[in-house]
């Protein structure tokens, strides 16, 4: 496994274990021109890939990934530049839910929410998924698919409550958007986690900084 996170000069370092050695550092940055604060998230679709998602300098979504375990990593890439919104520092969020897919959403600073997605046939194609003012401009973005053909994103809305799009293969709509509670949120981070297909839960920090939580 490997952690990654930003240092007082906005370069992204990692540090990686293995069962044998614990914990190491790489050895290797990951970026040199992350903007300052900036939210980290990756994938791993095989156990030879990482991929890592952040906010470049310029507020665009950039990429750094490793596509061979014995290579060195590939930095400094653009995945989607200004024409997809200045990004929030939060809000990027990233799934992959086969060895074959992957992901990435962010918030824009207009609150503005957008979605990049990998396959091994088509390559990156993008989307905007929801309009200016959507999303908290502070929101994080969490993701989770309880199986391959589910997947659930959660976000703070500019009302400060708590919201999720859902998608389920077969559908005759494709993704459907709904408020989950009428609890405010404080605006930053939320988390979520599906224990298995048939559970899911969801959690964030109320403005007088409890954890509230809802579950499915």
């Amino acid at each position: 496994m490997e952690g990654f996170y930003s240092s007082d000069n906005n370069t992204i370092h990692s540090r990686y274990w293995t069962s044998g050695g614990g914990w190491m550092n790489s050895g290797q940055d990951k970026y040199l021109r992350s903007a300052a604060g900036t939210g980290i998230t990756g994938v791993s679709c095989e156990e030879s890939h990482i991929e890592i998602f952040y906010v470049g300098t310029n507020g665009n979504l950039a990429h750094s990934c490793l596509l061979d375990s014995g290579a060195n990593w590939v930095v400094d890439s653009v995945l989607a530049g200004s024409d997809w919104g200045t990004l929030a520092n939060k809000g990027i969020g990233a799934l992959s839910r086969n060895s074959q897919h992957q992901e990435v959403w962010w918030i824009t600073t207009t609150g503005t929410i957008n979605l990049a997605s990998w396959d091994s046939l088509n390559d990156w194609g993008y989307s905007s998924m929801r309009p200016d003012g959507t999303a908290h401009p502070s929101s994080g973005i969490a993701i989770l698919a309880r199986s391959n053909v589910r997947e659930n994103v959660f976000y703070i809305g500019s009302d400060q409550k708590v919201y999720q799009r859902f998608w389920i293969d077969g559908m005759p709509i494709v993704w459907k958007f709904e408020k989950l509670s009428d609890l405010h949120a404080a605006p930053g981070s939320s988390a979520a986690v599906s224990m298995n297909s048939q559970h899911m839960e969801v959690f964030w920090t109320a403005l007088d900084g409890s954890v509230t939580h809802v579950y499915w």
